[in-house]
């Protein structure tokens, strides 16, 4: 298992993201090799845990040589939306916000034939029960929850939405439309 851990995040010292609900310590942040792009950053992720086979290098997960891993001959049948999700938090994030967007987004995709909304739930959250308690009131074959990675489903997506994730970075890098939501 490689890891790249939010390489996307320039500094993500806790000193400048104090208001972030964070663990001291990611205690599930597991791999047998983990690419940082900087001390901060697996700092930031491992705290003092002592790891072997550490990387400290640029973010590599952008370059087209690893991006190309991703990528697979697609045959189009419908318009496929990807939305990158993350978990409410009621100071930046309220959860009726959340409801809201994944509403309007099923709503509007109700009404337009041969769609396919594919949610990406953030790694880190167990979000899955407020997704599903909305999800569940659209037709089964509109939707469905996906935890494949972001460069992966970005490939294979007509658009990309965001919601307040990093993951943007990666469908843009993906050279697709990116709306990234924030109320």
């Amino acid at each position: 298992i490689i890891r790249f851990p939010e390489s996307s995040w320039p500094n993500p010292l806790r000193k400048q993201n104090r208001k972030m609900l964070v663990p001291k310590v990611y205690n599930n942040v597991i791999g047998d090799l983990f690419f940082f792009s900087s001390k901060a950053n697996k700092d930031f992720f491992l705290g003092s845990k002592k790891k072997e086979n550490i990387i400290y290098c640029n973010d590599i997960r952008y370059e087209d040589w690893w991006k190309k891993k991703f990528l697979k001959n697609r045959k189009k049948k419908v318009f496929t939306i990807v939305v990158a999700t993350r978990i409410p938090v009621d100071y930046y994030f309220p959860k009726n916000s959340y409801v809201k967007y994944v509403k309007d987004i099923m709503e509007i995709a109700s009404e337009i034939k041969k769609i396919k909304i594919i949610f990406k739930t953030h790694p880190h959250s167990g979000e899955n029960k407020i997704l599903l308690n909305v999800l569940n009131n659209f037709e089964k074959n509109l939707w469905e929850v996906n935890n494949n990675h972001p460069l992966y489903l970005a490939n294979n997506a007509d658009i990309c939405i965001s919601f307040i994730t990093s993951a943007c970075f990666d469908f843009i890098s993906m050279k697709k439309p990116t709306i990234e939501y924030f109320r």
